[in-house]
């Protein structure tokens, strides 16, 4: 039944029957959907579309900012909560985040922390902090951390420190300074325990004292 509800909401996005809206996006690309599902699923469309704006008199919402494909999948979501195109998962989070989607920030989320690797993270950590997706930050943090040798002499590095917040390196520093801490602070182990080294072979004083002489008699 579930199933069949999501199949008949793509089916009606896809075929525009008795659309009332339409969106404008880069290169003049136009996209048919339905007043009443954007004001349901985002507080920024209810706006636009039910108040006394220029959007809610004349039906057209121009985001000729964004791709087509950025759009589509933004409406794929909004009508049947699916997310087609995973790849663009880092752009639609800060779709979802103007348009206050908040579920689709969070499968945004789920996908990035499941694809975070050390070359991206630096750039998952920034949107995340940007985007105020907590566990996603903490996740990249947690990888930072882990990788900082190999990451803070790469250019990567160098470009995010000069565009990130100030106060996210603030909360680098913190997190690096606490775990250096922490490593720090745990007991050190012994070469060996002191029971094993009262079985090793001790040496004859006398042995040690001169090189034995093999030409003397016995």
């Amino acid at each position: 039944m579930h199933s069949n509800i999501l199949s008949n909401m793509e089916r009606l996005l896809s075929n525009g029957d008795n659309a009332d809206v339409e969106i404008h996006c880069k290169e003049g690309e136009v996209l048919k959907c339905h007043r009443i599902l954007l004001a349901a699923r985002s507080p920024v469309f209810k706006t636009m579309l039910e108040s006394d704006f220029k959007e809610g008199n004349t039906g057209i919402i121009k985001l000729d900012y964004m791709e087509m494909d950025i759009v589509k999948n933004l409406l794929s979501f909004i009508y049947s909560g699916n997310l087609k195109n995973q790849k663009i998962a880092l752009v639609l989070l800060g779709v979802a985040d103007q348009f206050q989607i908040q579920d689709l920030k969070e499968t945004c989320a789920e996908i990035l922390a499941d694809k975070m690797t050390v070359d991206n993270v630096l750039t998952i950590l920034a949107a995340s902090d940007r985007y105020m997706m907590a566990e996603l930050k903490t996740s990249a943090m947690a990888m930072v951390v882990r990788n900082a040798k190999s990451l803070v002499t790469t250019a990567k590095f160098d470009e995010f420190c000069a565009e990130c917040d100030k106060q996210l390196m603030v909360d680098i520093v913190k997190v690096l300074v606490n775990t250096n801490r922490s490593w720090k602070s745990q007991p050190q182990q012994p070469s060996a325990p002191w029971h094993e080294m009262s079985k090793r072979p001790r040496l004859d004083r006398m042995s040690m004292s001169r090189p034995r002489n093999y030409s003397d008699s016995d």
